[in-house]
């Protein structure tokens, strides 16, 4: 659980500790990461580090809700076009590489689908402010929030190669492929 409360102070500590992290995991496993590593690197005390988290996984946890948050104030903030929340959403994950492949390598990617869930209301809100049709706003959070993730891995495995235009252009065309499996959409209109 994360205990961060809002306070510069505390906000600077959690980044001392989530640095000491990124660190840390390039010469160990996640899994073996403990907090006395944590602490050694950071400098951080051990009782600030249990004051702030429980334990390693909140630090991902706690830096990818940070992730989540900024993206959802920079699209409420937006008008038109910016607010489109996916984009900025890619954008950001583009930004926050190492973050990114972190979670992959701790083999936690799993927190980008739990986060997408616990901002549904949030990002459902963005949806509906975009013209999206008839669809069911519940079906298609869920699509999302478990394919986004399952773009970002595609996107680290081939060595995050694609700009976030691209990677925007290759989801287009997958869910235009969807529509076109499940017999919704023609061929010629893919591309």
């Amino acid at each position: 659980m994360i205990h961060i409360p809002n306070d510069k102070r505390a906000e600077k500590s959690a980044e001392k500790i989530f640095s000491a992290l990124k660190t840390a995991c390039q010469y160990k496993a996640f899994a073996d990461i403990t907090v006395s590593d944590l602490q050694k690197i950071s400098g951080i005390s051990r009782s600030t580090f249990y004051r702030l988290f429980d334990n390693c996984y909140d630090v991902l946890y706690y830096q990818c809700d940070k992730l989540f948050s900024s993206v959802v104030e920079e699209t409420n903030a937006g008008t038109g076009q910016s607010r489109n929340w996916c984009r900025r959403f890619i954008r950001n994950i583009c930004r926050q590489s190492d973050l990114i492949v972190l979670l992959k390598e701790s083999g936690h990617i799993q927190i980008l689908r739990d986060l997408h869930k616990a901002y549904s209301a949030e990002i459902g809100k963005m949806l509906l402010d975009q013209d999206i049709g008839d669809v069911e706003p519940e079906y298609l959070l869920r699509i999302l929030s478990d394919c986004i993730p399952g773009v970002v891995e595609v996107w680290i495995e081939r060595g995050m190669q694609e700009t976030p235009e691209q990677l925007e252009k290759i989801m287009t065309k997958a869910y235009r492929a969807v529509a076109l499996i499940t017999g919704n959409q023609s061929k010629t209109h893919i591309s």
